[in-house]
Parts: C-alpha cells; structure tokens; sequence
C-alpha cells in the first residue's frame, strides 16, 4: 500500500548534496528518501521488526519532489512536479522548447545550419504534468564560528549557509505490505519535524501531514516499438558481481529484452558518499542515474512488464520510474501546452488579476498601506519607463536638464508644467539642442498620469549621462 504525504518548509532549509563540512557543496533540489527514513529511525527501538521496516527494502520511503502550481479551469491547483526531463532544450537566442527524444540528427543540424538556430540542453527546475514549472530560489546567509572565551565573532572562521526559502511544499510517499506498520510510522513521522542542516540554529523546522494527492500520471504508446523510461528518482545499478554499474545492458535495469538506444537516450550520472550519524562514519558510496534521465529501449517484449522500481537502495528513495509518461509526448513548441515560459507568465498575470479583485477590509491602516503598495508599484513603473526612453533623449547638455527639472518643481500643475517646457525647448539658445528629440519628448509627458514624476526622474538621470 502506498500514502502520500505533504512536507512543508515553516523555515528555511539547507539540504546539500554532499557530506562534506569543508568547501562549496552544491544544493538538492529535492528532498532525499533517507531524510524522511531517518526521522523515523530515531525510535528505531520502537519497531517490533527493524530490520522489515529499515534494511528489507520493503518499506520505501521516497523521495520529495516540489508541489508546482498549476491552472486548472480557471483556478490555480497544486500538482505533482517531476524533475525536468534531459531530453527537454530550449533555444540559446530566442523563444522556443524543443524535444530531443522527437528531434533527429538532420532535423538539427537543419535548425542550426538554415535556421541559425542553436539547442541548449534543460538542466534545472521542474514540471509538472501541464509544463508549468517551479525554478528555486536559494537564501544565503553568512555566519561566523563563536569565540566563547572572548565572546564574540572567532576570527578567521567566516562560512555561508544557502537555504531553501520557507514556504514551499514537497509531495513524497511511503510504500509498506503492511498497513500495522505503515500506521506506526505514520505516528513518529507526523506533524513537525528538524530536516536538513544546521537543526540548532535558525534552519530545519517542516510540517509533514497526510495528503490527497499523488503522483500517478497517464501514459502514451510511442511509436516504432520504442518505451521511454524516465527516471522519476535516482536510479543506483550493480553487476552480478555486486559491484556498482552506471548502465551497459537493458539486463542492468532487470529487463529480459530489448536494447538500450544509447543514441536516442538522455542522462546523467553521480555520485555521493553518505553519512550515517547512527554509526558516527559514511556508508558506501553511491553511483547512480541522476533524476530527470530519459532511457529509451527499442524492440522491448509486449509481454515484458517493467516495474515501479529498479536498482538498489530502494529504501531510501532511489529506484522509482515512470513508463513512458505522457510528459514526454510532446515535440516542440509548436503544441500551444509545450511553451513553458508562457505558461508561467499565464500563471502570473491571473495571480495579478486575482490581487485586484479581492476585496480589501475597509480599515485605515489597510488603506494606508495599499496606498503605499500603489505608489511604490507606479513609481517602479516610471522607473523602468525612464530607463527605456532616455536613449531617445540623449542629446541636450547637463545645463538643459537642470532647467528641466526646475520646470517640474516650480510649475503649480501639469498643464503649466508641460507648457512651460514646450516653450523652452521650442525657442532660443535651447532649440537646437532639441531637435530630433522634441516631439518624442513631449509625447512622452502628454501620455503619462504622473508627469511631474516623470520629468524629474528622467532630468535626474539624463544629467548623470550628459556631459
């Protein structure tokens, strides 16, 4: 029996890829299986059966994947996200996605050669089942040892801690024959629970509760007897002889038949050595198939059933496949679906239009700030405004500029203002400095709400440019 189950980040986190205490270590995007099996192993003593629940490989704890926002008839719904694909590319210049896995040798070299067009491997971030995608921002922090003899900051012992931001939401499931053991898990992994690094301190704190959704996702049929298996968890392989093995055979992966298409297959592979604070030392190291790999196997058995999981270490979340998911039954961006970047941008503006329609309680201090809110937003807006147009006014002297702006602080209104201005720049020594940016000038004032603003702002950052 599977359950799912949610983890929410109350502070921020720090899962790191590596053991390693000394040294950059690069971050998960992901929360491991064993992080969740060693929560429950702290009442390791607790199990009538230990090693069923730890050592078997009966139980599975899996991995957390990120729980990405999705629309969904016109409401905004959490869906499972599943690492982004390595056959998935984009263009290096332009807008454009691109499936590799539909994508022949000749067709590329056609895009690069006629189209100029250059393909860019996606590594980062992931998906969900309606290409909506969720891309992490990471916090850091510098920190300082303790000098507790002198207390105060030890000298020469400056480190950084980047972290997840709080906030996010991580879908992960429990696997277990035995519904008895299944409920005494649940009971030490519910509810609030330390995750990652630096526990003591300010980092750590997620609230795990059971949830209704899952992971389970619809299929396609490929063509040309091909199956496409997508490494939904890392996938760790070993020989006959029980020796670590990336991938040789479609043996390895336990099939009886079929090929492996290296040709037409996409992945990657690593390594890490893990630390087990039980046993106070690291575990063996572990090769293994990184998430997001595309295996594709040709001439596979009709009768040949691939299970839910390969390879080893399935206890701790490695192991998990998905059977050519429909994620992949897409070939470029041409499928209106398949334009990732679009879809976010959807996604936004709806989140925009939801803020305006919402009701705000009527109270003083709720008018107060959304006023603030409004005029900070109008004046980033100007800002970026005046960015975009002062190339088209580069010409005037610093001189100009200054008597522009006191234009904008002496006139008693816009009208006056604009008038003013019209005339300064329409007449005498200034003209000529004026010409070819005149009209624009006063097209751009006439065309805004706020011109005061607008005029001092852009006086304010032409004078810094002008000789």
């Amino acid at each position: 029996m599977k359950r799912y189950y949610t983890c929410e980040f109350k502070s921020d986190i720090i899962l790191k890829a590596s053991a390693n205490t000394q040294g950059d270590s690069p971050n998960l995007d992901f929360i491991p299986g064993n992080a969740f099996l060693g929560m429950v192993a702290r009442n390791y003593d607790k199990f009538k059966d230990p090693f069923y629940v730890f050592h078997s490989g009966e139980v599975k704890f899996g991995d957390g994947d990120i729980l990405i926002e999705s629309l969904v008839d016109g409401k905004i719904a959490l869906k499972p996200g599943y690492k982004i694909p390595l056959c998935f590319c984009n263009l290096k210049v332009g807008e454009g996605y691109y499936n590799r896995l539909f994508l022949s040798d000749e067709k590329e070299q056609k895009l690069i050669i006629n189209e100029q067009k250059q393909l860019k491997q996606l590594r980062d971030g992931y998906i969900n089942e309606d290409y909506f995608s969720h891309s992490f921002n990471y916090n850091y922090s510098q920190k300082s040892a303790h000098d507790e003899k002198n207390r105060r900051s030890k000298d020469e012992a400056m480190f950084g801690y980047t972290s997840f931001e709080k906030g996010l939401k991580f879908l992960f499931s429990i696997e277990c024959g035995d519904d008895e053991t299944l409920d005494q898990i649940e009971k030490f992994l519910l509810g609030e629970q330390l995750l990652g690094k630096s526990k003591t301190a300010q980092y750590g704190r997620v609230l795990i509760e059971k949830s209704n959704l899952n992971d389970k996702i619809d299929s396609f049929k490929p063509n040309d007897n091909l199956t496409y298996i997508y490494a939904k968890s890392r996938i760790a392989l070993f020989d006959e002889f029980g020796n670590p093995t990336l991938l040789r055979s479609a043996s390895d992966l336990g099939l009886k038949s079929g090929q492996i298409d290296f040709r037409n297959s996409h992945i990657k592979v690593g390594n890490y050595i893990p630390y087990n604070a039980k046993k106070i030392s690291c575990e063996m190291m572990r090769y293994f198939i990184k998430k997001g790999s595309v295996i594709t196997i040709k001439n596979l058995d009709k009768d040949e059933k691939i299970p839910e999981y390969i390879g080893s270490f399935q206890n701790e979340g490695f192991g998990a496949i998905l059977i050519n998911p429909k994620f992949l039954n897409v070939k470029d961006s041409s499928n209106e679906n398949f334009d990732i970047a679009k879809n976010n941008e959807k996604l936004v503006k709806f989140k925009k239009a939801q803020i305006k329609n919402t009701k705000e309680p009527q109270t003083n201090l709720i008018k107060f700030l959304s006023q603030k809110e409004r005029e900070d937003t109008q004046f980033l807006e100007l800002v970026d405004r005046v960015e975009t147009f002062k190339s088209k006014v580069g010409g005037p002297r610093k001189s100009q500029w200054k008597s522009i702006n006191n234009f904008a602080i002496t006139s008693k209104n816009d009208d006056e203002m604009v008038e003013n201005i019209e005339k300064f720049i329409s007449s005498g020594v200034s003209k000529k400095d004026w010409d070819g940016c005149r009209k624009d000038f006063i097209g751009e004032i006439k065309s805004l709400s706020n011109k005061k603003m607008f005029v001092r702002l852009l006086s304010a950052r032409c004078r810094k440019d002008s000789k």
